[in-house]
């Protein structure tokens, strides 16, 4: 990638379009990564997106929607936080299926309050809501 040109949109868009599929499955699969790890992806991300150069944009800005002044660049931490939440919605579709009624069964022990389990904070539901208001 080194080779070509890339506008920071074109970056965005490879990194969506290449990298983040690649990641979907081992972030779904294992257990949420330690911090150290998503550092690195963090690291590895930005240091592609700015040419291995200080940031230019702050972080959370880049992550913003256009609307917002950002690059709708993937958040990292939230994406982990989403994908382990995702299957929750087909759970609803289909009560019947045993891994459905397991972890049901399993959610009482907890009160049912799944939200507190996910370890999604206030910040990351606000960004949720600026995103969904768009």
């Amino acid at each position: 990638m080194k080779r070509w040109k890339l506008s920071i949109f074109g970056k965005t868009t490879v990194f969506k379009s290449v990298a983040v599929p690649k990641l979907i499955y081992p972030l779904t699969v294992l257990h949420i990564p330690y911090q150290n790890c998503i550092n690195k992806i963090k690291k590895l991300l930005f240091n592609f997106l700015w040419d291995n150069k200080p940031d230019k944009i702050s972080r959370d800005k880049i992550t913003q929607d256009y609307c917002h002044g950002g690059l709708k660049m993937l958040d990292i931490e939230i994406f982990i936080h989403f994908l382990k939440c995702s299957w929750i919605k087909r759970s609803k579709f289909q009560p019947d299926l045993k891994w459905v009624q397991m972890y049901e069964n399993m959610l009482t022990t907890y009160g049912k309050q799944f939200v507190f389990k996910c370890n999604i904070n206030t910040n990351d539901t606000e960004k949720l809501k600026s995103m969904v208001l768009c």
